[in-house]
């Protein structure tokens, strides 16, 4: 009966934290969208009638196409993330946060660059990135992880993967 316990308690923390996640997937996807088209959409006008040129404008709309292009990767990067079994779900949970303060901090920058052609926000667009590289590097050492305790489960059983 304990083992029972343990194992549905188990599973219910393995399932809360993949639907959390999901749900951080499923946000940085439709804004990512909603973001993109607005951008297409709206901001080129809004940036000629501020009376910027020509290409102040491009540049700013390109800064607001990476912004909504990297927002949508890492709604993926969730995505799969929420889908993962390995790890333990606080760890994965973790990256899921690191992955939206990112977003919120890189795209987020990039964003207020452009719309509001203030180059200083550009500032903190590094630390949205080196967020980033912290998650997916917190995604490597479950990997490792995983593997390592593979590796000993066959050794113990007397077996080489």
């Amino acid at each position: 009966m304990r083992l029972a316990s343990f194992w549905m308690r188990k599973t219910m923390h393995e399932e809360s934290a993949s639907q959390r996640i999901l749900i951080y997937a499923a946000i940085c996807g439709a804004t990512g969208v909603a973001i993109g088209a607005i951008g297409s959409h709206f901001l080129p006008e809004h940036l000629a009638r501020q009376g910027l040129s020509p290409d102040l404008v491009a540049k700013r709309v390109g800064q607001f196409d990476i912004g909504a292009r990297y927002q949508l990767i890492h709604a993926v990067a969730l995505l799969a993330l929420s889908a993962m079994h390995i790890g333990k779900p606080v760890i994965r949970r973790w990256i899921g946060r690191l992955f939206l303060l990112g977003t919120a901090v890189f795209s987020g920058s990039l964003y207020a660059i452009a719309i509001a052609n203030v180059s200083k926000f550009g500032l903190i667009t590094p630390l949205g990135g080196l967020t980033w590289i912290i998650a997916w590097s917190g995604l490597l050492w479950i990997a490792f992880e995983g593997r390592s305790k593979e590796k000993r489960f066959h050794q113990i059983r007397g077996r080489t993967p």
